[in-house]
């Protein structure tokens, strides 16, 4: 488990959480941020 950053939004880092558990293929979820609707 830990954070990566992804680059700086005003100079302040973007970093992404992530949890790495159990076995079998990934999956990735992605919020639809800053697209909403």
């Amino acid at each position: 488990m830990g954070y990566i950053t992804v680059g700086t939004e005003n100079s302040t880092p973007v970093e992404l959480y992530y949890e790495d558990q159990g076995s079998g293929q990934p999956v990735v979820l992605i919020h639809g941020y800053p697209l909403n609707g």
